[in-house]
C-alpha cells in the first residue's frame, strides 16, 4: 500500500480513474447488466461517462441497460460525483484510524479546497452535504415523479442532477416533465449546489448557521454563477421565445429558460431536443459548457472562477489599469498565469482532439455537431445534437470506434482537469538561466 501511495499525486489520481472504467466496463459487459448486444469500447465508454460524470451515452439507459446495469451506472455516478479519493481516503481513515500523507495531498488535490481543513472533517463533510441535498432531491422529485419505477427513477435523477451527470432513466431525458416547473426547478437547483462546490456549500451553511462572513473565494463563486444564470436566462428566453418556447406559458418560458442555461454547467439533462434550437442559443450553451461549474464541486469546465478572473483581466486591460481587480481585491500575477494556462490547455486539447476527428470522420458530420460534442465531453457535460441513426443516444453512439476513444480520453482529461492532465506530461522544473528581455509588437 505504501507503495502504491508514492506515486506522484497526479499519476494516481488518473491510474484511479483507468482502473475503476475497466473494472465496471467488464462488469456492464456481463450479461445481467443489459439486455441486447455490447461490445467493449460501448462498455466502457458508458464506464468512463458514468465516473466522469458526463451523460454522454452510446446505449438507451431506460431500455437497453437493466435494473443491475442502471444499479452500476448509479454506483458510478456517485464515485465520480464526490471524487473517488474521497470515498478511499474515508474508508481508510475508519479501517486504520488515520489517513497517509499522500493520501492527504491527492484527497485536497481532487477536491481544490482554499482552506487547511483537516482531511478527516473533509470527508465527512462532503459526504453529509451529499447525503442531505440527495436525499432532500429525492424527497420532491418522489413526490412530483409519476409511474411505477418513480422511486428508483426519483433517487437516479436526484444523485445525477447533485453529481452533474446527466444520466436519465427515461430514454426522452428530462422531457417527460417538460409542463412539471418543480420538478424542472428542482433539477436545477440540484445541479447548481453540485456545480457550486463543496467549500461554497460549507461556507454557505456556516454563514446561515453562524454567521461567519463568506470567504473571498464564495463571494467571487456565487456572483458569477448568480451573473451567468440571470444574464443567460434572459438571453435564452429572448432567442428561442417563438422557437422551442413557443407552445409554453409565460411561466413555462422563464422556467425552461433558466433549466437550459444551469444544465450547460454541467449536467447532460434536457427538456428540449438541443438540436432543434437556434444557432445563436447552441453558441451559448457552448459556452457555457467552457465555463462549467466551479473548484470543489462535481462540475468540469474551465471553473467560474477562471471566468471571473479572465474577464475582470479583460476589464482591467481595456480601462488601462495596471494592476488586475475582482471583487475589490487585487489578482496575484502567479493567479493570472495560473488562469491563463488552464484556459489555454483547455483551447489546446480542444483544438487538438477536434481536428484529429474530423480527419477521422471526415464528411459524416457537420463542424458544428462535432464541435458541440467535443466541448461536451472535455467540460463533461453531456449535451449532444443527437444520433442520426437512432433515437435518444448521443452523436457519439455514431461515431467509429476510434473516435469513441478519444471523447472517452477527453471525458477523463476534462474529470481530472487539463491542468492536472498536462502535469502528467510535463515536468515543472526551476532555471537558473536568466535571458535579456526581448522586444516584440503584438498590436
Amino acid at each position: 500500500m505504501n507503495k502504491f501511495l508514492k506515486f506522484r499525486p497526479h499519476y494516481l489520481i488518473l491510474l484511479g480513474y483507468i482502473l475503476i472504467s475497466l473494472i465496471f466496463s467488464l462488469i456492464l459487459l456481463l450479461p445481467f447488466s443489459h439486455k441486447g448486444n455490447l461490445n467493449f469500447i460501448d462498455a466502457l465508454f458508458t464506464s468512463v461517462s458514468s465516473l466522469c460524470v458526463t451523460g454522454l451515452i452510446v446505449k438507451d439507459t431506460e431500455t437497453f441497460w437493466t435494473f443491475e446495469g442502471k444499479l452500476i451506472i448509479l454506483f458510478l455516478i456517485q464515485i465520480g460525483g464526490l471524487g473517488y479519493m474521497t470515498l478511499v481516503s474515508y474508508f481508510i481513515f475508519v479501517l486504520r484510524g488515520g489517513v497517509p500523507i499522500s493520501l492527504r495531498v491527492i484527497t485536497k488535490r481532487t477536491q481544490s479546497f482554499l482552506k487547511g481543513i483537516p482531511v478527516r472533517d473533509l470527508v465527512l463533510k462532503i459526504l453529509v452535504y451529499t447525503l442531505i441535498i440527495e436525499f432532500t432531491g429525492f424527497l420532491i422529485l418522489l413526490f412530483l415523479s409519476k409511474g411505477e419505477r418513480k422511486f428508483f427513477d426519483s433517487l437516479f435523477h436526484s444523485i445525477s442532477a447533485f453529481c452533474n451527470a446527466g444520466f436519465s432513466t427515461y430514454s426522452e431525458n428530462i422531457s417527460r416533465y417538460k409542463d412539471s416547473p418543480l420538478y424542472l426547478l428542482t433539477i436545477s437547483i440540484l445541479l447548481i449546489l453540485g456545480g457550486l462546490g463543496f467549500f461554497v456549500l460549507d461556507d454557505i451553511y456556516n454563514f446561515i448557521r453562524k454567521r461567519t462572513p463568506l470567504s473571498y473565494h464564495s463571494k467571487v463563486v456565487l456572483k458569477t454563477t448568480v451573473f451567468l444564470l440571470v444574464f443567460f436566462t434572459f438571453i435564452f428566453l429572448l432567442i428561442e421565445w417563438d422557437n422551442s418556447l413557443k407552445d409554453y406559458n409565460l411561466q413555462l418560458k422563464i422556467i425552461h429558460s433558466f433549466f437550459h442555461v444551469s444544465v450547460p454547467r454541467t449536467a447532460g439533462f434536457n427538456a428540449v431536443d438541443i438540436s432543434a434550437l437556434l444557432l445563436p442559443t447552441q453558441l451559448i450553451i457552448m459556452f457555457l459548457m467552457v465555463i462549467g461549474g466551479s473548484p470543489g464541486g462535481t462540475a468540469g469546465g474551465i471553473k467560474t472562477t477562471n471566468f471571473a478572473i479572465w474577464a475582470s483581466f479583460l476589464r482591467s486591460t481595456l480601462k488601462g489599469e495596471e494592476e488586475v481587480s475582482l471583487s475589490q481585491r487585487r489578482v496575484d500575477n502567479s493567479l493570472l498565469i495560473e488562469s491563463a494556462s488552464i484556459f489555454s490547455l483547455y483551447i489546446f486539447v480542444f483544438g487538438f482532439s477536434l481536428f484529429v476527428i474530423l480527419l477521422i470522420e471526415k464528411e459524416n458530420f457537420t463542424f458544428l455537431e462535432l464541435v458541440f460534442e467535443v466541448i461536451s465531453a472535455l467540460s463533461t457535460v453531456g449535451l449532444s445534437m443527437g444520433s442520426k441513426n437512432l433515437g435518444n443516444v448521443s452523436l457519439s453512439c455514431d461515431f467509429l470506434p476510434i473516435t469513441k476513444f478519444i471523447i472517452i480520453i477527453l471525458m477523463i482529461i476534462g474529470r481530472i482537469g487539463v491542468f492536472t492532465f498536462w502535469s502528467l506530461i510535463v515536468t515543472r522544473k526551476k532555471t537558473l538561466k536568466a535571458y535579456p528581455k526581448g522586444e516584440l509588437m503584438v498590436f
